[in-house]
């Protein structure tokens, strides 16, 4: 029922563009209007799930995670986290993969709305198995800053060298700041703790992980972190 709800939505904004464009040649308004709604509303979306976390990100950047607790901020995190996993270009075009049936100039089109089905998939998981796989802060004072990318959410118990093949489980790590990162879900080589304290070896095997998946571009503070990545 939720994702025929999310569908009828987008598919009342795209008969609204519809009904409109006899009008749009005519009416400034209408044609303005219109055109917002047609840039904007997928757009929309994403912004009140970024607004949502904005308190829960604060809290993360000082080691604090109790939030996750609770059971609507729970929801809200785990949708951003699922968003900021989906909502790349990698992972559309990985998706538009020349094996598929499917007509690739189709998938394009229809990815943004299929994803946000997805981010509300991976979101309702993660809220479920919250107890089982809990949110770990890890704590970098090492000198040495969690780096980041435009693929800013990796799922550590993924094959990096076997990208094609599924995995059959996940714990999603995301870089905070520079001094603070997150693990949703349980892999044994960051760490089985609600607080991890990372080593200088934890961290740049972290950091080399962002930079293998990422799509185009790394970021960081300075050049120099990037070289010594």
């Amino acid at each position: 029922p939720l994702h025929e709800r999310t569908l009828n939505q987008y598919l009342n904004a795209q008969h609204a563009l519809v009904i409109s464009e006899p009008a749009r040649s005519q009416i400034e308004s209408i044609d303005h209007a219109a055109k917002v709604l047609e840039c904007n509303y997928l757009e929309d979306w994403h912004a009140e799930i970024e607004a949502r976390a904005i308190t829960h990100l604060a809290c993360l950047q000082e080691g604090d995670a109790t939030f996750y607790k609770n059971s609507d901020a729970c929801i809200d995190f785990a949708t951003f986290m699922a968003a900021q996993h989906l909502r790349t270009q990698k992972h559309r075009d990985a998706v538009v993969h020349p094996k598929s049936p499917i007509d690739p100039n189709r998938i394009r089109r229809t990815w943004p709305l299929v994803s946000q089905m997805l981010v509300t998939n991976i979101a309702w998981s993660m809220y479920v198995n919250r107890q089982e796989q809990p949110l770990r802060v890890i704590h970098n004072a090492t000198g040495i800053s969690f780096l980041t990318a435009d693929q800013p959410v990796l799922n550590t118990l993924a094959n990096p060298e076997a990208p094609d093949t599924p995995p059959t489980q996940t714990a999603l790590y995301y870089p905070v700041s520079p001094a603070k990162a997150i693990l949703i879900g349980n892999d044994p080589e960051i760490g089985n703790s609600l607080h991890i304290q990372a080593s200088t070896q934890l961290v740049g095997s972290l950091n080399r992980r962002v930079i293998a998946n990422a799509h185009r571009h790394v970021f960081a503070a300075t050049e120099e972190e990037l070289l010594i990545a």
